[in-house]
């Protein structure tokens, strides 16, 4: 009976987590002031969920997004990307979902750059003559550091999954682009 009780009650907490929020309006900034928000340490922000509006209504959902001063570059698979000018964003739409996986596919495949890596590559970037010839010789090296990345994963996946499905349950924080030729000059 009382953990009944309890179920409920945890049950109806999660839906309330779920729902809060999803009402609020829109937080309303100028370009200039969402880009020094979002990215103020750097140009490029990724491992989030961004859904961009524009004036005429497309959307462009992506995982990285690299804000510039007079446009957004939204990021797709395999390099492809879209420029998007400043002035027609109408909206953009930030959840946290899925924003620590990445760390876990690290882990697992940081061995198997270790060439790469020695090469003075970086994600794809190394000489291939290089990183084959290092991947030759340091095959042994290579095969003995997959058994300690794989015990690392093993135990932060669990850690990193578990933030991530909280992550989910976090509303997207929506931010509405108002033109800055209505506000006043900042000086």
């Amino acid at each position: 009976m009382t953990s009944r009780i309890c179920s409920r009650f945890w049950l109806v907490i999660i839906a309330a987590a779920v729902g809060l929020g999803r009402g609020q309006a829109a937080e309303k900034l100028s370009y200039d002031d969402f880009r020094y928000k979002l990215a103020s340490r750097g140009v490029v922000v990724k491992h989030r969920g961004f859904k961009l509006t524009t004036i005429d209504g497309k959307i462009h959902s992506s995982r990285r997004l690299a804000l510039e001063t007079d446009h957004v570059r939204v990021f797709f698979r395999k390099n492809r990307f879209v420029d998007i000018p400043a002035n027609q964003i109408a909206q953009v739409e930030i959840s946290e979902g899925g924003r620590f996986f990445h760390y876990i596919l690290w882990g697992l495949e940081l061995p198997f750059r270790i060439p790469e890596i020695i090469c003075g590559g970086s994600m794809g970037r190394g000489s291939a003559k290089c990183v084959v010839a290092f991947s030759a010789i340091l095959a042994p090296v290579t095969l003995m550091a997959v058994v300690p990345a794989s015990v690392y994963t093993l135990y932060v996946a669990p850690v990193f999954l578990a933030c991530d499905g909280i992550a989910y349950l976090i509303p997207p924080k929506s931010y509405e682009i108002v033109s800055t030729s209505n506000q006043p000059q900042k000086y």
